[in-house]
């Protein structure tokens, strides 16, 4: 009857309201997220990968998978709801089953994002440790290069001088 199918909306929409407010905050801080993804994807685009820019986008990423799993958990709560009193042919079922589904989709999408991101991250990694270790400074400082040893308490002008005598571009002195 039309009262009873009123009174299950009405017992849906109670059980239901902290989920939905809970679902609106997710939505709030998924919406800056992304926001900050777009920023970080264009850095990435415009200036190619800096390790910066993809630790960035690697704590981006995991925040937004965070954020994806509490709204589907939230989801799935208005969906068992949905079916409790609505039935699973309502149309309010139908559609929080379809939002459950472009979430977990999404977070597919996100994970493997954020797997891309991290072996980019190691990628770097692996290339600091192949120059930055004992047995390339080594080669370096006894190559026939001219090699200039970092020095934190000699001032760039100074270095600069070091730099021209080497490649004879300064004569005086």
């Amino acid at each position: 009857s039309m009262a009873k199918k009123n009174e299950a909306k009405i017992l849906f929409t109670a059980e239901v309201s902290g989920f939905t407010k809970g679902i609106q905050n997710i939505n709030k801080s998924l919406g800056n997220l992304r926001s900050d993804l777009k920023v970080v994807d264009q850095e990435l685009k415009s200036n190619g990968n800096s390790f910066e820019a993809l630790s960035k986008k690697q704590e981006i990423l995991k925040d937004v998978i965070k954020e994806n799993a509490d709204k589907q958990e939230l989801l799935n709560k208005k969906l068992a709801s949905a079916k409790k009193y609505l039935g699973e042919n309502s149309q309010e079922y139908q559609r929080l089953y379809k939002q459950v589904n472009n979430v977990t989709a999404e977070n597919i999408r996100y994970t493997k994002e954020l797997k891309d991101t991290e072996k980019a991250l190691d990628n770097f990694r692996e290339c600091l440790k192949r120059i930055n270790n004992i047995e390339t400074y080594n080669k370096f400082l006894n190559s026939e290069f001219k090699v200039i040893i970092r020095d934190e308490n000699r001032t760039i002008e100074k270095t600069l001088i070091l730099v021209e005598k080497a490649f004879k571009l300064r004569w005086n002195e």
